[in-house]
């Protein structure tokens, strides 16, 4: 099973830049926290987290439990479970045909073209998301490029083919959509949560 905690960010938060990502990061991490507490009883401590070669991060005392943090515009996602996962959330929004020529295959930009230009962005963001959580579950980091990794999309809501071995979910909620891969089938459930951080400035 895993578990898949999305938190709404509350309280201050920078507007942008690296102040912003670590506001939201602190709220991963404690929906981390909660998550490993509740599910088995261990406490996790931020100084008690170690990354891998390519920074996938693990729990130096409990290599066994497998997680994964993302967040983006005040949300915070975080995936727990027993085996290799990786997970990322993404708002729909404004992109460059720079950052398209790095994240889809050539086969990709032919799905695309597919979809209603009101339905573009949907499509680019359900690959984009689908391809980081990939590459985050296999902790290769950025040393496989995005547009190497290829998935065949429906025109809705499925995932028809993506990399072998690796299995995906993925869900959207109004402007959101959130990608989780496994190294295996699994029973998947979530949580809803409210994270309130405190001043930045205080923490």
């Amino acid at each position: 099973m895993v578990k898949i905690y999305i938190g709404d960010v509350r309280g201050k938060v920078p507007q942008g830049g690296g102040q912003k990502r670590e506001a939201e990061h602190r709220a991963g991490i404690e929906l981390l926290r909660r998550g490993v507490s509740a599910l088995y009883g261990v406490e996790v401590t931020e100084e008690r987290i170690e990354r891998g070669p390519y920074g996938k991060p693990y729990l130096m005392d409990h290599p066994d439990i497998h997680f994964n943090i993302s967040h983006s515009g005040r949300i915070a996602v975080c995936a727990v479970g027993r085996g290799p996962l990786g997970v990322d959330v993404e708002w729909i929004r404004s992109y460059s045909l720079g950052l398209i020529k790095r994240v889809l295959s050539e086969k990709e930009k032919k799905q695309m073209d597919i979809w209603k230009e009101e339905n573009k962005g949907e499509a680019f963001f359900r690959f984009w998301t689908l391809k980081e959580s990939c590459v985050k579950a296999m902790g290769c980091g950025i040393t496989v490029p995005l547009n190497k990794i290829e998935f065949t999309l429906t025109g809705k809501d499925g995932i028809i083919s993506g990399p072998e071995g690796w299995y995906f979910y993925q869900i959207k909620e109004g402007e959101m959509i959130l990608s989780l891969c496994t190294d295996r089938p699994q029973d998947i459930q979530i949580e809803r949560k409210t994270v309130f951080l405190d001043d930045p400035a205080k923490s």
